[in-house]
């Protein structure tokens, strides 16, 4: 518009328009209607020359052929620049494009305007935009970053109105990154924002609330800076999620709850192996002492028996010779002689005491060589840890006569036998189930009472119910009894190793041992076994 009023004003106005011209800092260039440079400011001639392109090389030449050299323009942007130019008519706006001007040591970036006069030529305009370009590339680079961060960053006002959020912090609030940022104002802790802004920091962990009402720890980092431009405060806030720390460290206390727990049981399996292998010593050495006493049993068994075939003779003969001396003639002095030492020797009462003092006697012998077989029978001496088919009742059998000394003064036993077919089993090991369960039935009745021996067997599996009239086990207690070392006993008075024993003994058989107690009424333990083993664990 001033090259118009220049040509229309007087000459001394048109230098002072030029004078003008020349002090912009933008690029003006006047083109005629086909788009070949007229004129140009000082600025334009600057910048040509420094492209290399003298005044007289750029006055009258094309200026798109100009501009697409100097800035290497691709066949589509000449193109779209032209088509630009070509369409303008006065009065009706402008064209606007960007146009880089890359150069070995320097890239400018400007900004072209063009407007068409009435007379058809062309005004154009070039203003650099090189250093807003930079800007922008500088920002947009920025942006990109914050956005690839995985925490969130906000930039808030002193009131806690957000300026800027990244898209992390979108996705924390829950909220897309098109909805605003109004949408992420619910994460923003005002509070620390006022501590920051009294002490120029604060860093804390809160928990804040999406806007689907969730609920996310983290830590914000809450900074104050001051404002180039009015002198105020405003505060950067990084939030960044704990929920999967949080996870990790409830998953790192779970798996050191269970490491302990683990601990216990391996401690707990420990003292096991060494109470059975206790029980295993214990039990050598009552074969090994059953043993050696069944010897002289034997010898003195035998010798009682042989002993009452000569009692008996001895009787026998002695009445032959009473017999035969009745028919005898003896001088009255003689049979007096003997008639008194008969009856000082009590002749007579010997023959009808002894042979009740030789069957007590024998059976006494055999009560001690049952009692050794039972011995022998629950440690199973020379028998080792195999598998084989046993009876039992007989197990049962020999294990109360160990333990009869124990309950005989407090509990009835109650024999409730029903059909059980041979089991396969070791045992030595059931024995000693049956012994514990036994025991501990015993200890349960304070006074006197009842414990009941009941058996049966389904189609692949048998069972043994070992009932007590005792005091019964808490409810709360029932859940316990089988763990290592937890016993409802005095201290000193059991090492809660018995029943836990037992449930590992049961468990290795392929069973399982289950437990009914009710307080003041008693216990019952059924003990469940299948009466053949799988291959794979007999083997």
């Amino acid at each position: 518009m001033l090259v118009l009023a220049m040509d229309q004003e007087p000459a001394n106005a048109a230098i002072d328009t030029d004078v003008l011209l020349d002090a912009l800092s933008q690029h003006v260039l006047l083109l005629d209607a086909d788009g070949r440079i007229l004129r140009a400011n000082d600025a334009w001639s600057r910048f040509a020359r420094l492209r290399g392109i003298a005044p007289e090389a750029w006055r009258g030449a094309g200026f798109i052929d100009l501009v697409a050299r100097m800035a290497a323009l691709g066949d589509s942007q000449v193109a779209a620049l032209r088509d630009g130019l070509a369409a303008l008519r006065a009065g009706r706006g402008g064209f606007s494009t960007d146009v880089c001007y890359a150069g070995p040591s320097l890239t400018q970036w400007f900004s072209v305007d063009a407007h068409a006069l009435e007379d058809g030529r062309r005004i154009v305009v070039q203003h650099d935009v090189t250093e807003l370009r930079i800007f922008d590339h500088a920002r947009i680079r920025f942006e990109q970053m914050v956005d690839a961060s995985t925490d969130a960053i906000l930039v808030v006002d002193g009131d806690g109105n957000v300026g800027y959020a990244n898209d992390a912090a979108c996705r924390l609030a829950g909220a897309l990154p098109r909805e605003g940022t109004s949408a992420v104002a619910s994460v923003v802790d005002r509070t620390a924002i006022a501590i920051a802004a009294a002490s120029g920091a604060w860093r804390s962990e809160v928990t804040i609330r999406t806007l689907d009402g969730a609920e996310i720890p983290v830590v914000q980092d809450v900074r104050k800076h001051d404002s180039p431009d009015d002198g105020g405060a405003y505060f950067t806030v990084m939030l960044h999620d704990i929920s999967a720390e949080k996870s990790r460290e409830e998953e790192l206390q779970k798996r050191n709850v269970e490491l302990q727990l683990a601990y216990s049981q391996l401690r707990g399996a420990q003292d096991q192996l060494l109470q059975s292998e206790k029980m295993a010593s214990i039990g050598q050495l009552a074969a090994g002492v059953a043993h050696e006493i069944n010897n002289p049993i034997g010898y003195v068994h035998s010798n009682i028996g042989t002993l009452k075939d000569y009692t008996r003779n001895l009787f026998g003969m002695l009445a032959a010779y009473e017999n035969a001396l009745a028919g005898v003639p003896m001088a009255p002095e003689q049979r007096g002689a003997l008639e008194e030492q008969r009856e000082r020797f009590e002749i007579d009462y010997l023959t009808q005491d002894l042979p009740s003092l030789l069957d007590e006697s024998a059976e006494g012998i055999e009560r001690v060589r049952k009692i050794v077989q039972d011995l022998k029978d629950f440690s199973h001496a020379g028998q080792g840890e195999e598998w084989q088919v046993a009876d039992l009742h007989r197990g049962l059998d020999s294990t109360l006569n160990i333990v009869w000394n124990e309950i005989k003064y407090k509990a009835e036993v109650v024999k409730d036998y029903g059909p059980l077919p041979p089991v396969e089993c070791i045992p030595s090991q059931l024995n000693q189930v049956f012994l514990n369960i036994l025991v501990n039935a015993g200890h349960a009745i304070k006074e006197r009472g009842t414990i009941r021996i009941s058996t049966g067997a389904g189609t692949d599996s048998g069972w043994i119910e070992i009932a007590d009239t005792g005091e019964g086990i808490a409810e709360e207690n029932l859940q316990r009894i089988f763990d290592p070392f937890f016993t409802t006993k005095q201290v000193g008075q059991g090492t809660g190793l018995g029943l836990s024993l037992s449930y590992s003994i049961v468990k290795k058989h392929g069973g399982r041992i289950e437990v009914s107690s009710k307080l003041g009424q008693g216990t019952a333990f059924r003990i469940l076994l299948p009466l053949r083993q799988s291959e794979q664990r007999a083997a």
